[in-house]
């Protein structure tokens, strides 16, 4: 049994049993099928609400069975009814973070069955808490309509680069390159790749475009000066202008139908 084995095991023979305690599935690479030696743990529990803390608590002893903890941070709450915390245990490798998110029972929550990157893997599930529903085809249509004109308008403001590149100062060219440039065009290629995972930017992106465009993507990073930046934002610009009709087409046909 391998540490990620053994996390879980004693996560499961530990809480299984425990009243409170409803749920607890993985997600990330257990879910997508994709764990390798440098995958990290996306551990979710599902408790009653009011033992939030109770859980917390409880988990950082349990964790030291295997050994001390020698990281703890909780981000900011994405939910009221969610806490998000991320644990490295001494002695592991320095890879596997342990992400832990703790959810209120409350919390109405369901996995859209088409969304092929977040996949619960069910350790336990005593109230029936993982649920699943089909992808709202209108509601995501809309989101990316409105998602699309944020972006062109967003692009059409690249002079914000440019005039830095220009000016040969390297830092504000690619901070404003990154921002004005890349980030629309990985969401309008996320658009008409990944219409579902549209918000993901770079998380996966090499996984999830086909090989050619990655191919074509990849290089608009790599940059070492000003200058450099300034003949990345034409080729970007070509990609973009050739990519946007496309995109726009695909979603006017989803729209009439």
């Amino acid at each position: 049994m391998d540490i990620r084995e053994r996390i879980v095991h004693l996560l499961r023979y530990t809480y299984m049993e425990q009243e409170w305690i409803y749920a607890m599935w993985l997600e990330g690479s257990d879910g997508t099928g994709s764990v390798d030696h440098l995958s990290d743990l996306d551990i979710v529990f599902d408790v009653e609400d009011g033992n939030e803390d109770r859980l917390l608590e409880m988990l950082e002893r349990t964790l030291t069975i295997i050994g001390p903890l020698d990281y703890k941070y909780e981000g900011d709450k994405p939910d009221e009814l969610l806490r998000y915390i991320v644990y490295h245990i001494e002695g592991t490798p320095s890879t596997l973070l342990l992400d832990i998110t703790v959810q209120s029972h409350s919390r109405k929550y369901e996995f859209v069955i088409e969304d092929l990157g977040t996949v619960p893997t069910i350790i336990f599930d005593k109230k029936n808490v993982v649920r699943y529903c089909h992808l709202d085809h209108l509601k995501l249509e809309k989101e990316l309509l409105s998602k699309l004109y944020h972006i062109e308008q967003t692009f059409n403001q690249q002079a914000r680069a440019k005039k830095y590149t220009d000016r040969g100062l390297f830092l504000e060219s690619f901070a404003y390159y990154q921002r004005y440039v890349l980030q629309p065009l990985v969401e309008l290629i996320r658009i008409y790749h990944t219409p579902i995972g549209y918000y993901m930017h770079l998380i996966h992106i090499s996984r999830d475009i086909p090989q050619d465009v990655l191919a074509e993507l990849e290089p608009l990073y790599k940059v070492n000066s000003a200058e450099e930046i300034g003949l990345k934002i034409e080729q970007a610009t070509e990609m973009f202008n050739a990519l946007l009709p496309l995109v726009k087409e695909k979603l006017a046909h989803k729209t009439t139908n």
